[in-house]
């Protein structure tokens, strides 16, 4: 077993809850007209958000009674749909991004997080990897889990123009965010895996979903701003932002085409001796 049914389901409640609430804000901030006060590109990008955030919520609401009866795949789904929105409604919180339905964002990120925590905290590590065969591929799927650094040249040039300025740049809460938890996540996480460490594979379902998952939001808010508001194509970003999508959705698929329904032999010794 992965965990403790028991032990999980109080956690596997609150992420029903955040989902249902997700549900809610998403839908309204995609069909209430003028429902957010911002426009132009901050308005494509929630757009994006929201629109991935359905996905993300429809996907726990699936993945959790998968995983309560013992899916390794169904538990990485779940995993990095909580991650992506933690990342999305911490971003709407702590922006104050208010709407009628902010205090939903802030019980969405509360609910999301502890989730998660309850989650990580209840999983037999190396009964997870028990689950993986031999032939997954580690190294492609460690140099995905390495992407995110690309964004660290124009994250740092974007932070050091706003201290050069003496006032934080538009993109502050996102430079913040990745420059000081998701990037050094995601190198931690490749650096596991390319070891083949238990928690390495535990954490790289929840990665790759969660940068499959972000890519996606990015791409779409990204063509929501060319096409809505004639927002120019930043031409190196959105090539990364497009390989979180694509080389990211890949590699989780061939993570969960690895991932058995029962420990593989030499894995479950490997989990015994454990």
């Amino acid at each position: 077993m992965l965990f403790e049914r028991r032990r999980i389901l109080p956690f596997a409640v609150l992420s029903i809850l955040a989902a249902l609430l997700t549900l809610v804000a998403a839908t309204a901030g995609l069909f209430v007209e003028d429902f957010y006060p911002v426009s132009g590109g901050l308005l494509a990008g929630a757009w994006g958000q929201d629109l991935v955030a359905l996905l993300a919520a429809g996907l726990i609401l699936i993945a959790v009674p998968l995983a309560l009866r013992d899916s390794a795949r169904a538990v990485a789904i779940w995993s990095g749909c909580l991650g992506y929105l933690i990342y999305g409604y911490l971003l709407y919180s702590v922006d104050a991004l208010y709407t009628s339905l902010y205090p939903l964002y802030i019980a969405i990120l509360g609910l999301s997080v502890y989730s998660l925590i309850g989650l990580l905290s209840g999983i037999d590590a190396p009964a997870f990897r028990a689950r993986i065969d031999d032939h997954v591929p580690i190294r492609f799927i460690a140099l995905t889990l390495a992407i995110p650094a690309l964004l660290l040249p124009p994250w740092l040039m974007f932070l050091l123009e706003g201290v050069a300025a003496g006032e934080p740049p538009v993109l502050n809460t996102v430079l913040v965010i990745d420059l000081s938890f998701v990037i050094p996540a995601f190198i931690l996480t490749a650096v596991l895996v390319w070891k083949r460490r238990d928690w390495g594979f535990v954490f790289a379902g929840l990665a790759l979903t969660k940068l499959t998952t972000m890519g996606l939001s990015l791409v779409i808010s990204t063509f929501w701003a060319n096409t809505a508001f004639g927002i120019a194509v930043d031409p190196f970003q959105t090539p990364i932002y497009a390989a979180f999508a694509l080389i990211g959705g890949l590699a989780l698929a061939l993570l969960l085409r690895h991932i058995h329904p029962a420990p593989q032999p030499q894995n479950q010794m490997r989990a015994v001796r454990a």
